[in-house]
């Protein structure tokens, strides 16, 4: 006799592993248990592991493969135990999102959905247009660095990385509509993303979100009113910007929380030290990151090496565009006959997705690039893609690229895509309290609203 079973995947972030997400273990496991008697079956949790600590360097698409290598023997074992997988779910945090949506890609080209229904696809402070440039200098260190150090996951978190024969990044490829990532994203009917609303440092709301403008920043002074859930205090339940400035307001904002939290002398004496703290702690990590980029590297060129690789989902989603390209010569040429069309070449392709220009206003689709330089080549000025000057971002707003707003359109057009907003005032960086993560030491009862909203939703 053999029993149905709902299996969920849970995926940590970067420089993570499992015990990040111990917490979001037990409350889904404490959620069940209240509700089993509710639904035929048992329910079992997988938390990832084989991308732990340093392997998550390696790259988002690495990460997916190892990850699906995982639930193929998750599903092995529990079929052992006359235990028979029947639904799926996933949840990804921080970059644990970005794998999952190369993980269910996976999934989905080797037919694992054909008898396995695909439920729920959740993600926490996931960065899912990659990470943000803004406009000042620790930006732009970080964005100078951060693609040499984080070896394949660096370039595919910045968007410079050129997955694809054409040279778009990976990232440009999952929210593509035509490829597989996409695809198996709409079969999953409960799709919902966390994002904290503030003081994400790591994640900032944009990029978690999904969304080109941040209603929240400045939130202290720019008169935003926001009503929290009654039952969890740290989810957003909506918000407003009240034309009567003279009404209360439900939200009142928190003094910003000192940047050393220590009293009077200590704080004194730390201030003293950070001349000698800074300099050494900085060198400290530069070298290790340097070395964990390295030793990536090195796992990544044999991966690339071993007998295995030519299977993999990155060598299928490069044929379909290969093909996909010749396809659309053969229609220009049937077209326009055999005068001089040329089909552009990889380094002008490639380009287009790794422009750093800023972005234009109307990113809809790939005939923005054809249209500019259409217009530019026949001597016009067309005001819809180009403006005479451009405005400057604020030091405080992302300058967006191109890829980026296309993405965002893109991946809002999901079929029944949800997001919440999770709110924590009262920490400096937020992104470890969306999940009350393990290695933070956090009391559950005081910022476990976003795990409990996101539990009592879940469809088992």
């Amino acid at each position: 006799m053999t029993t149905d079973v709902h299996l969920l995947v849970l995926v940590h972030g970067m420089w993570g592993n499992p015990g990040h997400l111990t917490e979001m273990g037990r409350k889904i496991r404490g959620t069940w248990l209240d509700m089993k008697d509710s639904f035929p079956g048992e329910f079992c949790v997988l938390l990832a592991n084989t991308n732990a600590d340093d392997y998550t360097y390696d790259g988002v698409d690495h990460g997916g493969e190892r990850v699906a290598e995982e639930v193929f023997e998750e599903v092995e074992k529990l079929k052992q135990r006359g235990l028979i997988v029947t639904k799926f779910s996933v949840t990804g945090y921080s970059l644990g999102g970005l794998v999952s949506r190369y993980l269910i890609g996976v999934l989905h080209q080797r037919k694992f959905f054909e008898n396995v229904t695909p439920v729920n696809f959740n993600t926490f402070a996931t960065p899912h247009i990659g990470l943000l440039r803004y406009p000042n200098f620790f930006s732009a260190i970080a964005n100078s660095l951060g693609p040499r150090l984080l070896s394949r996951t660096g370039e595919q978190f910045f968007a410079v990385d050129k997955w694809s024969p054409s040279g778009r990044p990976l990232l440009a490829v999952m929210a593509d509509p035509d490829r597989v990532f996409y695809q198996a994203l709409e079969l999953f009917p409960h799709k919902t993303i966390y994002a904290n609303a503030i003081n994400d440092l790591t994640v900032p709301y944009v990029t978690a979100a999904i969304e080109a403008e941040d209603p929240f920043l400045n939130h202290a002074i720019n008169g935003i009113d926001i009503i929290f859930h009654e039952d969890y205090p740290n989810v957003i339940k909506s918000w407003d910007f009240p034309t009567d400035a003279s009404l209360p307001r439900h939200y009142t904002p928190r003094e910003a929380v000192p940047f050393l939290p220590i009293r009077f002398p200590y704080n004194l004496i730390v201030y003293l030290s950070l001349p000698i703290l800074v300099p050494t702690v900085l060198g400290i990590v530069y070298a290790r990151v340097l070395k964990q980029g390295r030793e990536s590297r090195k796992r990544v060129e044999e991966i690339e090496k071993g007998d295995s690789y030519s299977s993999k989902l990155i060598h299928a989603v490069a044929e379909l565009e290969r093909q996909m390209e010749d396809q659309v010569t053969e229609f220009i040429d049937t077209q326009t006959g055999p005068v001089s069309q040329e089909k552009p070449s990889k380094e002008k392709e490639e380009d287009k997705w790794h422009s750093s220009r800023a972005p234009s206003p109307d990113p809809s689709s790939e005939t923005l690039s054809i249209t500019e330089t259409d217009s530019k080549a026949e001597g016009r000025w067309n005001s819809k893609y180009h403006s005479r000057k451009k405005p400057q971002p604020k030091m405080d707003t992302p300058a967006l690229l191109d890829v980026q707003r296309e993405m965002i359109e893109r991946l809002n057009k999901l079929t029944g895509l949800k997001k919440e907003r999770a709110f924590y005032d009262d920490t400096r960086n937020s992104h470890a309290s969306i999940v009350c993560r393990g290695d933070r030491g956090f009391n559950p009862d005081d910022v476990d609203s976003s795990l409990r909203h996101w539990a009592d939703r879940f469809v088992f």
